[in-house]
């Protein structure tokens, strides 16, 4: 039963345990077994006779005391149930000691046990389905704490309050404008960790907004000036407004170049503060024709819109006056008969009702009438009820418009009306209405000329408005509501002034600075623009040129100053650098501390084409007073030459020298050109060359200019121009050989015909001389009769030879010759021979060779066609002409076939595409007319649409909707994966949408959330916002959609002595013994070859000197102010004492030089890091 140690499920345990009935127990917990085999629990007592037993560590241990038999055994009780429901347990059994005699006190008892398992026992506590020990302890949720006791799970309330924190701050988000003043934003979350269970919130704000600057907007640079007056005080009228540029007085290209197009802009609008009381009238028709039937004329005019908010309309006004017909035949077409003394205001229909029209008209006026009860209408007599309406057709913009005619009982539409003609007026039903058009605006002022889109011509437009209007109210409707109203709102025109944009400057842009003349001691630089037009007019020959002050510091003391002197190279580079050295009048100049930049600098800023830019005043060399710099020099002012522009470049003269501009005679004085005040000719600008006179090889060709004489000047020299032309060689024409010899007769007797031909050697090229004349010519021969009498109807003749003989010598492309006078025998006169028989001419047939080239060309399919004869009245079609067979030839029609193709009017724009945001009208139009016979096609679209706005689209949380304002820029935001890059990437060609607000990013699932809420992408990995891993000796966050990253080291404290090493393969830094000594300082001298370069500019191989070296440096803490002491040696020269700088002129890729200043450094040394040159200290 006892063994020295325990085995248990395979493991041994400690040798302190012993084995009881398959459990191991510690030795205090052994029963115990008496002789007879008795089992006693461990620490049981029990009598045996009269000594006391106890069940100790596995034996029994009695008293040893003499009993007397007084007291005996009881039976023993029945086994008790199971101590425990489930488990090893036990059950128990009891006996006691009962008095054998009277007297006798007994007072032990047995008790025996048995083992018991009712059956395994359920886990004490389970936590997702794991069994747990007694003891163990484990969070449910964040506010309990449970335990697992033998009683079960017991929980407990704990202090789970968390308090939120700050993310850190996101990046600046872009700048909300793309020019001008501007702002953004930069958020942060209190997510990090979030507040949980009544935690306090973060405190402080979750966004900042700062002011942001970009490049000045063109509304900056060039403002708009307030808008005009209303050009109307009712109806519709225009207002207008212009850019003044305000840039150009900053210099040094404060205008940027694509600002040239818009400082003559004019913006112009439409204005429309109330309706006028009366209502607009469309302009008058033209007059009515004048006849003898209709011997008064009437012209219309109607009203342009419905009436409005108690306007007075009068739908059609009339007006009438008599033709003034010299006489009227008494001769009528039916059904007008004729009357010598009628009245034509009581006979048209147009006048029926309008007696106030023919007050005080004669009414005795002779012409055709309609009878009696009939009225003239439309060229015919209808009875008064039939009378129609007049309706006006409005035409194309500046014609007047055309009156038609309505029929009783019809209806027209006009505009959204429909109109029924009614006892001669136009009732027009108005309900389906609810915008209407206004009349038109006056044309607008011509606007400045500008460069017209993709050409160098200069055009100028006006503009004219008109408002859509509501029909209750009279006022314009929003724009939202414009797309209601058919027809356009604003048309343009060309101005109809030709000669407005002739002679306008238009200029280019400034080119950029040239280099500065002088590396320093005062130089000059310039830019350039040039006119855009060519010819350029007289207003382009001022300003084409700009000057400004460049490198007015000092040159470094140099030995070599007259060769920086003879430096005039130009470049880009500007050396403003304040270098130590030589004085101004080294080189010929004086310090001035006020303002060396003033102008002028140059001789150059004394040219009238030339700008002097001054700026912001400063010190520095300048030339003295009186003189001027020219060629690099300082020269007195009489000895400036002029310029003058010439092309793309400039004209120069020497003091005193005279020269003709225009008709002007000029001399150079003191830099300035003065000139002779001749008024001179105006030209205008030479015509394009006019066609080559010569259509192939060798011709000439002219231009002309008008040209204006001014009074007082000279005349108008060169108005034309004339030069050759050289064209293609001509195409070769019809080559004809000679007249053949005449054949013989082709009858010895009753008439013949001798022929002679020419033979085509060469058919004409396109475009080559035709084949003219006749390519046979016959003449009669042998007409003798063959029988004592002339055959069939022929008679006798004593000229029988003349012609025509035959129908043949009736077809154009043959020719009869006429031969000697021979009797013998020919038709009768107005006949000719034709097979045998004579026949009138109008009965020939006529030959398909006689027809005009057109014809043959459309017709002529085969061999057959010209071979065959056409007879009398035949007719042959080519496009809309005919020709007809009549006496042997053809007679053709001549008549212009071309007919051109005729547009309808454009439809009614349709309703707009979209409900929110930019969408699309359409508008179509049909084809009235084709084109026939080689007339011109219809040009431009059959569909034509605009863009129409809509309100703007709502947009999910966190965006914006957002349109562009020009083409061709992009509509952008920015999206998580692409907060810190330079520039968006997600952009979209759409003009317009829904984007992210300022400061929100677009996430991968398409959301837009603040930075902090962004994920990370690490290498191909997305990673959530917030969360943490570890990367090698790293721990890693995601943080505000970036990456960042630290070392993952406990943190490490080193003795005095020691310091923190980080030691290659190691993650975290140890701490070791400093290094003993110190590394030996050293500072050398250098000089190596090199090739210099400066922008565009350089120059090979170069001797250059300079110090490199390890100069000490450390920093000590210390026990008093400032407790800190840093030690710092830099590397450092000295200048040499006799060159201290050697001047170099760099070669630049445009051929042009730049001079520029290289120190010379004689000895390096380690000392206090102060900069400079150490002789000078």
């Amino acid at each position: 039963m006892f063994q020295s140690s325990c085995a248990v499920r395979g493991f041994i345990l400690l040798p302190s345990q012993l084995q009881q009935d398959g459990v191991c127990v510690q030795l205090w917990q052994c029963d115990c077994v008496d002789s007879l085999g008795q089992i006693w629990v461990a620490g049981s007592t029990h009598q045996v006779d009269c000594n006391n037993c106890t069940c100790s560590d596995g034996q029994l241990l009695c008293s040893n005391d003499s009993c007397q038999a007084a007291c005996v055994w009881s039976s023993w009780s029945s086994w008790a149930p199971c101590s425990v429901s489930c488990g090893q347990g036990q059950r128990t059994r009891y006996r006691s000691l009962t008095p054998d005699t009277e007297g006798t006190r007994c007072h032990f008892e047995e008790v025996q046990h048995r083992p018991c398992s009712p059956g395994t026992c359920p886990p004490l506590c389970l936590l997702d389905n794991q069994t747990l020990s007694v003891g163990d302890t484990w969070l449910q949720g964040e506010c309990k704490q449970c335990t697992c006791t033998p009683e079960g799970v017991f929980c407990q309330d704990v202090d789970c309050r968390v308090d939120g924190a700050w993310t850190p701050w996101s990046v600046w988000s872009d700048c909300s404008a793309t020019c001008g003043r501007g702002a953004h934003v930069r958020t942060r979350a209190c997510i990090n960790p979030p507040p949980r269970n009544n935690g306090s919130h973060c405190s402080g704000p979750e966004k900042e907004t700062q002011d942001c600057q970009t490049p000045p907007c063109l509304d900056d640079l060039c403002p708009w000036s307030p808008w005009s007056p209303c050009s109307q005080t009712c109806g519709a009228g225009s207002v207008s407004r212009h850019r003044a540029c305000v840039c150009e007085q900053g210099g040094d290209a404060a205008c940027p170049p694509e600002i040239e197009a818009e400082r003559n802009r004019v913006e112009t609008q439409l204005c429309y503060k109330q309706p006028c009381p009366g209502c607009p009238m469309s302009a008058w028709s033209v007059w009515s024709p004048c006849s003898c039937a209709s011997q008064r004329q009437q012209r219309y005019r109607v009203a342009l819109s419905s009436p409005t908010r108690g306007q007075q309309c009068t739908p059609v006004e009339t007006q009438s006056r008599a033709c003034g017909l010299s006489r009227c035949d008494d001769v009528c077409e039916a059904p007008f008969v004729y009357s010598p003394c009628g009245a034509p205001c009581e006979k048209q229909c147009e006048l029926l009702g309008r007696e106030d029209l023919c007050v005080g008209v004669s009414e005795c006026t002779p012409g055709c009438y309609c009878p009696q009860g009939l009225l003239q209408y439309n060229g015919s007599c209808v009875p008064p009820e039939e009378c129609g309406c007049i309706h006006l057709q409005h035409q194309a913009a500046g014609d007047p418009p055309t009156p038609v005619t309505v029929p009783q009982g019809a209806t027209v539409t006009i505009g959204c009306s429909t109109c029924l003609c009614h006892d001669g007026s136009l009732q027009c039903d108005t309900r389906e209405c609810e915008v209407v058009l206004s009349e038109w605006s006056a044309w607008t002022r011509c606007s400045p000329c500008v460069l017209q889109h993709n050409s160098s011509q200069m055009v100028s437009i006006q503009r004219r408005f008109r408002a859509c209007l509501d029909l209750d109210s009279g006022l314009p409707v929003s724009k939202e509501e414009e797309s209601q109203c058919p027809g356009l709102l604003v048309e343009e025109r060309p101005c109809p002034d030709a000669n407005i944009c002739r002679d306008v400057c238009q200029w280019s842009g400034w080119s950029a600075w040239t280099a500065c003349a002088e590396p320093c001691s005062g130089g000059v630089r310039q830019r350039y623009r040039q006119p855009l037009a060519s010819p350029a007019g007289p207003q382009c020959r001022s300003q084409e040129t700009q000057t400004q002050g460049c490198n007015t510091a000092l040159c470094p003391a140099s030995p070599a100053g007259p060769q920086c002197r003879s430096q005039e190279t130009q470049t880009q580079g500007c050396n403003t650098a304040l270098c130590p050295g030589e004085r101004c009048e080294d080189r010929d100049r004086a310090y001035q501390d006020s303002c060396a930049n003033k102008c002028p600098r140059s001789c150059t800023d004394l040219w009238e084409h030339v700008q002097c830019l001054q700026g912001a005043c400063h010190p520095g060399c300048r030339c003295p007073e009186g003189q001027l710099l020219q060629d690099g020099r300082c020269v007195p002012v009489t000895e400036c030459r002029c310029g003058i522009p010439s092309g793309n470049g400039t004209l120069e003269f020497i003091p005193d020298e005279e020269f003709p501009v225009d008709c002007n005679t000029c001399v150079c004085e003191n830099g300035t050109v003065v000139c002779s005040q001749l008024p001179c000719p105006v030209y205008e600008p030479w015509s394009p060359w006019s066609a080559c006179s010569a259509s192939c090889e060798r011709g000439r060709r002219t231009r002309t200019r008008r040209c204006q004489d001014t009074e007082g000047g000279p005349p108008c020299a060169e108005i034309t121009q004339t030069e050759i032309c050289d064209l293609p060689s001509c195409p070769a024409g019809c080559l004809l050989s000679e007249w053949s010899a005449w054949s013989e007769c082709s009858a010895s007797c009753g008439g013949g015909s001798s022929l002679r031909n020419k033979t085509v050697l060469r058919e004409p090229e396109p475009g080559g001389t035709a084949c003219v004349g006749p390519l046979e010519q016959h003449v009669v021969c042998n007409t003798n009769s063959c029988l004592p009498e002339c055959p069939g109807t022929q008679v006798s003749s004593d000229c029988s030879a003349s012609c025509p003989y035959t129908c043949q010598d009736l077809w154009p492309h043959t020719q009869c010759l006429p031969g000697p006078c021979t009797p013998g025998c020919t038709c009768p006169p107005g006949q000719v021979l034709h097979r045998g028989d004579c026949v009138p001419r109008a009965d020939c047939p006529c030959s398909p060779l006689s027809l005009p080239d057109d014809f043959q060309s459309g017709n002529v399919s085969s061999e057959s066609f010209t071979e065959a004869l056409l007879p009398p009245g035949a007719a042959v079609q080519h496009l809309c002409n005919t020709c007809l067979c009549q006496g042997g030839k053809f007679n053709c029609t001549s008549e212009p076939c071309e007919v051109d193709c005729q547009w309808s009017t454009w439809s009614q724009w349709s309703p707009c595409s979209a409900s929110c945001g930019a969408g699309q009208q359409s508008s179509i139009r049909f084809v009235l007319e084709p084109n026939q016979y080689g007339g011109a096609p219809c040009e431009g679209p059959n569909l034509r649409t605009t863009t129409c706005i809509a309100p703007d689209c709502a947009c999910p949380d966190g965006e914006q909707w957002r349109r562009t304002t020009s083409d061709g820029i992009l509509l952008c935001e920015r999206s998580c994966q692409d907060i810190y890059s330079s520039s968006p990437v997600n952009c979209s060609h759409s003009a317009e949408g829904c984007v992210c607000q300022e400061g929100l990013y677009r996430n991968p699932e398409g959301a837009c959330v603040i930075p902090a809420l962004c994920p990370c992408h690490d290498r191909g990995v997305l990673r959530e916002a917030g969360s943490e891993w570890e990367e090698d000796c790293l721990s890693c966050s995601c943080v505000n959609g970036r990456k960042l990253c630290r070392l993952r080291c406990p943190p490490l404290y080193c003795d005095e002595g020691e310091v923190k090493v980080e030691e290659p393969g190691s993650c975290c830094p140890v701490c070791r013994k400093q290094f003993p000594g110190e590394p030996v300082q050293e500072c050398h001298r250098y000089v190596q070859v090199r090739n210099i370069t400066k922008g565009d500019c350089r120059l090979d191989n170069v001797e250059v000197s300079f110090c490199r070296g390890r100069c000490l440096s450390r920093t000590d803490v210390i026990l008093e102010e400032p407790y800190l002491q840093s030690v710092c040696e830099c590397c450092s020269y000295r200048l040499d004492p006799n060159t201290p700088v050697r001047f170099l002129s760099l070669q630049c890729e445009s051929g042009e030089s730049e001079p520029v200043v290289l120190p010379v450094i004689h000895s390096c040394e380690c000392t206090s890091c102060q900069g400079g040159d150490l002789s000078r200290r």
